[in-house]
């Protein structure tokens, strides 16, 4: 009976929907970074990026990413490569995932970093 039981859980897991996640892969958590205009990669998981302008409803699931500098909307789109223009200082850059509605998952898919944005650190 144990045997069944570990069955199907373990099949019970596997089935479940992945949670998505969102992670800020460039630039890296407390880098300083040459500056504007700044260029932002996430990857995404368990969740299917799709235009924010196609006009259509979209199933739960499906969604972009909207990223932000200090709290304000800096960029959204169905792609994970952002461009944001940025004055010097320090910053905080979040990325979150929000469904096709421009509504925030549930439960909240989000990464947050803090850099520093210097323009006398270009090459």
């Amino acid at each position: 009976m144990r045997a069944f039981s570990a069955l199907v859980f373990l099949l019970a897991v596997a089935c479940e929907e992945p949670v998505p996640t969102v992670e800020i892969l460039d630039p890296f958590d407390g880098d300083t970074v040459c500056g504007s205009p700044l260029r932002v990669s996430v990857a995404v998981a368990g969740f299917e990026l799709v235009p924010t302008d196609d006009g259509t409803d979209q199933p739960d699931g499906a969604g972009h990413v909207d990223v932000f500098v200090n709290g304000q909307s800096a960029a959204m789109g169905g792609g994970t490569e952002f461009e944001i223009p940025l004055d010097d200082g320090d910053i905080q850059l979040r990325a979150e995932l929000v469904n096709a509605n421009h509504t925030s998952l549930v439960p909240y898919a989000g990464h947050t970093i803090y850099v520093t944005v210097d323009s006398n650190s270009c090459p």
